[in-house]
């Protein structure tokens, strides 16, 4: 599961806008009120992201989340489906 986070969000993106924007951490905690640790975590893709916490980062980064849906490869299917009977 962890290869389907990694794909999920272009943290590189959030993080140009970031040094784009000239903003630091304590800028960012305070519009989306997360901590600081919650920020970095979601910066260099380390944590696990809800869609309201990327939601609220990306509009203090004036950027908009977009939902994109894409064919997981032939090859990669079978070990999807493995990947979350045992997750069930």
């Amino acid at each position: 599961m962890k290869e389907l986070r990694q794909s999920v969000v272009d943290y590189r993106e959030l993080r140009a806008q970031k040094e784009r924007l000239g903003l630091q951490y304590p800028d960012l905690r305070e519009t989306t009120k997360q901590s600081s640790a919650t920020i970095g975590k979601i910066l260099t893709g380390r944590e696990d992201v809800m869609l309201e916490s990327l939601i609220l980062l990306a509009r203090a980064l004036n950027l908009k989340v977009v939902v994109n849906f894409v064919p997981i490869p032939q090859e990669d299917q079978a070990a999807q489906v493995y990947e979350l009977k045992r997750a069930v």
